[in-house]
């Protein structure tokens, strides 16, 4: 088994290709959280960010068990300026089940320190690596640089570690 999981949620994809690439660059394993209420058209987007603000918890599905890696990144869009509510979730769900943490968030222009700071608190990591992006800069390539070291900075975290003699 890898040491790594990428988990995200992602309602238009943005995400989820986010972390795809990074799932990629760590040869980790790769996971998607399956929200059972869809959430399609423009009721799904008002519903969604109305339970995000609300910090609601809605019902999800996992094929993964967190507790057996060594690192977990989570990535969740920002809605209304907040984690999306499924990846809410799953923190709140797992939390005592992830050993270390690193998150990134993607969004349309705000909420991004917010959002990875809410993330970290649910799990209790506080030296949770963190990157967050907009659609724009993704798409630009203008932060690729910074996206670079992200997953440099991950891929340390992710080598096991040797014990000196």
């Amino acid at each position: 088994m890898n040491r790594v999981l990428v988990i995200s949620y992602s309602r238009s994809g943005t995400t989820s290709r986010l972390a795809s690439r990074i799932a990629a660059d760590l040869s980790a394993d790769r996971c998607e959280i399956i929200d059972v209420r869809p959430r399609d058209g423009l009721v799904g987007y008002m519903q969604s960010a109305l339970e995000s603000v609300a910090k609601g918890l809605p019902s999800i599905r996992v094929d993964v068990d967190p507790a057996a890696y060594e690192l977990v990144v989570a990535g969740t869009p920002v809605w209304a300026g907040s984690m999306a509510s499924p990846m809410r979730s799953f923190l709140t769900r797992h939390a005592g089940r992830i050993r270390r943490l690193a998150c990134f968030c993607t969004m349309g222009g705000r909420g991004g320190a917010e959002t990875l700071h809410e993330m970290q608190a649910i799990v209790g990591e506080t030296r949770a690596l963190m990157f967050s992006v907009t659609a724009g800069e993704l798409q630009s390539g203008h932060r690729d640089q910074e996206l670079l070291e992200f997953i440099y900075d991950l891929q340390d975290l992710a080598l096991p570690k040797v014990a000196a003699v």
